[in-house]
Parts: C-alpha cells; structure tokens; sequence
C-alpha cells in the first residue's frame, strides 16, 4: 500500500472517531432527539400527505398515506387491543378516501370512507365515552353523505346524513359549544338537500329544528356565531380541496347567513357586514373559476352594497373606501367576463373616481397608488375591448407613469416593475395600430 493511500485511511478513520466522539458529546449532552416512534413516523407521513393534498398533488398525497395506513396496520397488528391504532387507521382511510375524491374516483372513495367508518364505529363501541372517536364516527358518517350526494344518490345521502344527525345528537348531550355547533351544521345540510331533492316540506322542518339549535346557542353563547362561520368556512375549504365548488359555495353562503342574521340583531357593528363581504368575494371567486360569471356578478353586486354601506358610514376610513372600490372592481371583472363590457367600463370607471379622491388625500400611500395602477388598466382593457384606442391609450399611459412613479417610491415591490413591463407593451401595441 502506498504512503498516499495509508494516510487517507488514516484522515479517513480519524474523521470517523471525531464524528462518533461528536455524536457521543450531543448524545450526552441531551442534544440528540430520540428516535421517533413508528407512530410519529406515521403520522409524519399523513401531515405530508395532508400538504400534498391541500396542494393538489394528488399521486404523493396518496403515495404518503398509503405507506403511513401500512405503519399503522403493522402497529395494530402488533397491539389488537390498542383502540387508538384502529382510530389511527380510520382516519387514514379518510385522508385516502379524500385524495380519490379529488381525482375524480368515485367508487375507491366510497370503498374507502365505508372501511373508514366500520373502523370508526369499532372504537366508538370499545371506548363509547371518548369524545374524540365519537366525532371520527361523525366525521366519517358525513363525508360519506357528502360522497353519496356528489354521486347522485340522494336518498342514500339523507340516509347517511340521519345517521350523522343521531350521532351528532348523541354528542350534543355533552354540552359543549363545538358540538351543538355539529348538530346545526348536520340540521342544515339535511335541509340543503331535501331543498335540493324539492322535498319543501321536509325542508321546512329541518330549517326549523335548525332555527331552534341556532336559538338555544345563542342564548347560552353570544359568540357562537363566530364558531358557526368558521365551520362552514372550514367545509367550503375542504370542498375546493375536493374539487367540489357548488358545496364550497353552498357552505360559504350558510357563513353569509349567520352574519347577515347578526347584523341585522346589530346593526351598529361593523364586523358582520365586513364578513360577509368577505365570504361573498370568495364565492365570487369560486363562481369566476367554475366559469359562471354571470352568477359572479350577482354575488359582487351583494358585496358592492355592503361595501358601498360600509363607505358611507366611515367617510373618512381608507380601507372602508379602498374595499369599496375593490367590489367595484371584482364586479366589472365579473361583467366583462359576462361580455358585459360597456357595464364594466362604466364600474371601472366609477372604481377610478373613488381612488382618484383617496389618491388626493393620500398621496404618499404606496397602497393606494397600487390600487389606482390596477384599476387603470382595467379601464383601459375595457377601452380596448370596446375599441376605444384613444381612451384606452389614455388610461394605460397614465397607469404607466404611476407605476413608474411607485415603482422609485417602493423598489422593493415587483409589481410595479412587472406591470409596468406590462402597461408599456399595452402602450406600444396600441400606439402601432
């Protein structure tokens, strides 16, 4: 062996007693964390497999909770009286239920939410008192009516929606705020659907029983409004996730509802109209990307007059007036989409003149400014659609100069760059005409 290949063994070799004397140090020290357990590793897996999932991955989503429902099946395999391993399973189930959902495979999500729920009614008969798996059995039970209603079979849907209901009442027994908040939402869901089934009178009923629980709640609670809408809010998220927009809209204007019953009780609050301009824009949105804009310009029109009222009560407040001009906005967008391009011109326009006068009040507002940009070059789109070179010339070149303008006032912001790259092509598209 040459001298050069002995002293590499040797560097070699003392690299590895320094390493492990490091690793004996922090390990002394309390620095190294213990191992993780299959469990974690397992439920590592499904918080990936969550990510992916809110992401629209659908093949790593299911890649992930696939290898995390073989750990848990092997734990459970391991302890069969562990109750907390099936639980582990089920909701597992669910997540791969879901990600079938979202690709469009109907039948293996149904195969899967019904072992899910098999599962889920094991442990809630071996641990009847624990609350949680109670609620997995809930949960479970309701995807499932979801699942049957997306797939047609409405009757099957009430059927599993009943059964939901019972738990959910079961539950309710507790007392607990979150619970009661679950009845409402299951009340209300059964009402949906008879509506949608054109069963009226049934419809009613439930509307009714759902009216007492929301009473009751409000009585012992004055703010379980705010729980109700964040449990619609959080279903329209899981609908989208799903690639369900008609139930995210549908769950979304339940959140409109509870506002707009609190505003109406108090009327001297802000809060209530400022949500429900804030879930209308997002049903907004919902209704643009399903391409429905003409329902889009309904739902903006709604917030156009909550917003326009807001403004008006708080002449003096910037955002007020900001989100006023906002809803003007989103309802030309909507217009235009709608081939409505002189309506939306003229709501641009009417956008402008309310920023024009923040402008002049605010001229240092980098905000405000950005607002204005934007809102030009809508104007000037729907000049351009219309054919009316010289005026949409106009706003683009005036849009140009401001962002020029916010662009040295606040370098560090990209917009200003890109839409001016923007403005100055619009300009010199026009201008060679």
């Amino acid at each position: 062996m040459s001298n050069r290949l002995k002293k590499a063994g040797q560097a070699i070799a003392a690299g590895y007693v320094v390493f492990f004397a490091i690793l004996a140090g922090l390990a002394f020290c309390g620095e190294l964390p213990p191992p993780m357990s299959q469990r974690d590793r397992a439920i590592a897996l499904c918080t990936s497999g969550d990510e992916r999932l809110a992401g629209m991955e659908s093949a790593k989503a299911l890649e992930a909770f696939d290898k995390a429902w073989d750990m848990f099946q092997a734990l459970a395999a391991e302890n069969p009286d562990d109750v907390q391993a099936r639980h582990d399973i089920s909701v597992t189930l669910m997540r791969i239920a879901d990600v079938y959902v979202q690709m469009g495979e109907g039948q293996k999500a149904l195969e899967a939410y019904e072992k899910s729920l098999a599962l889920n009614r094991e442990t809630t008969l071996a641990d009847p008192d624990n609350l949680k798996y109670g609620y997995g059995l809930y949960v479970a039970q309701c995807n499932l009516a979801d699942l049957k209603e997306w797939l047609g079979n409405g009757n099957e849907a009430l059927d599993a929606y009943t059964q939901a209901l019972n738990l959910a009442k079961k539950m309710a027994a507790s007392g607990e705020t979150d619970v009661q908040t679950h009845l409402f939402v299951t009340l209300t869901r059964i009402q949906a659907l008879y509506s949608r089934l054109g069963v009226a009178d049934e419809a009613a009923s439930f509307k009714a029983r759902g009216e007492a629980v929301y009473e009751s709640m409000m009585a012992n609670d004055g703010q379980a409004w705010a729980a109700l809408s964040k449990v619609f809010d959080e279903w329209a998220t899981r609908y989208l996730m799903l690639r369900q927009p008609k139930a995210a809209v549908a769950a979304l204007e339940q959140a409109v509802e509870i506002n707009r019953r609190q505003a109406q009780a108090h009327p001297d609050e802000k809060v209530f109209p400022r949500n429900m301009s804030a879930y209308l824009r997002q049903i907004g949105g919902i209704c643009i990307r399903m391409g429905a804009p003409g329902r889009a310009v309904d739902v903006y029109a709604r917030d156009l007059s909550i917003t326009r009222s807001l403004a008006q009560s708080e002449p003096d407040s910037i955002l007020a007036q900001r989100a006023m001009a906002a809803s003007f906005d989103s309802l030309g967008d909507a217009l235009l989409q709608s081939g409505r391009t002189e309506d939306a011109r003229d709501i641009y326009d009417q956008a402008r003149q309310i920023v024009r006068k923040l402008s002049a009040a605010h001229p240092d507002s980098v905000d405000v400014k950005q607002d204005q940009i934007i809102g030009l070059y809508k104007l000037g789109r729907a000049h351009e659609a219309l054919h009316a070179i010289p005026s949409a010339l106009e706003s683009y070149r005036t849009a140009l100069d401001l962002a020029r303008e916010a662009g040295r006032q606040a370098p560090e912001n990209p917009l200003f760059q890109n839409i001016s790259r923007d403005l100055k092509a619009a300009v010199s598209r026009l201008e060679d005409q």
